[in-house]
């Protein structure tokens, strides 16, 4: 049994840039955590989220961990990559298949270095082409683009960009990758 739970684990952390494993991408955020959100985000697993993204804006590092290290468990069980928002040193400390950061968080280049070439990185470029450039770098070499938030929505302080810049998102990244764009 070990020996099958290893390589199914080790299936689910290689870095992926198959447009499927994004094709239904659940954030989380800090505003449903309480006592029935393990059980929420298990719900949504189990109709079809493809990939989780840890999202916790305004919680200790601690309690950061001990989410993670739960949702990692999950997301194992149910074959979908795990995802932590920001805090590298929380994707480490629970072996997450990756990390998503944003143009004002851990510099690109660093993250990947750290992370290594075997885990999944998400960049967040807004639609900025300058952005898209940096992320599908070499020495960056996302494996998706995080395309900011389509519609208004409380938990990002940003003006939703609406749909207006993708066609030509899409053409960059179709130019310069091609990688997902979620």
């Amino acid at each position: 049994m070990a020996t099958l739970w290893r390589g199914v684990r080790r299936c689910v952390s290689q870095r992926s840039r198959d447009p499927a494993t994004y094709q239904l991408y659940l954030v989380t955020d800090d505003a449903f955590l309480d006592d029935q959100f393990y059980y929420k985000v298990e719900a949504a697993i189990r109709g079809g989220v493809t990939c989780l993204q840890l999202r916790l804006k305004n919680v200790s590092t601690s309690v950061y961990v001990s989410w993670a290290q739960k949702m990692r468990q999950l997301t194992q069980q149910h074959h979908i990559p795990l995802i932590v928002d920001d805090r590298l040193d929380v994707a480490l400390a629970v072996e997450a298949d990756g990390l998503h950061v944003g143009g004002d968080d851990l510099p690109w280049r660093t993250a990947r270095r750290l992370l290594g070439s075997h885990r999944i990185l998400g960049c967040s470029t807004y639609g900025r082409p300058e952005l898209v450039s940096a992320a599908l770098h070499p020495e960056v070499n996302a494996d998706y683009l995080g395309s900011g938030a389509i519609f208004t929505t409380p938990t990002k302080a940003s003006q939703a960009k609406g749909m207006e810049h993708l066609p030509l998102l899409r053409k960059q990244v179709a130019s310069e990758g091609p990688v997902p764009i979620v």
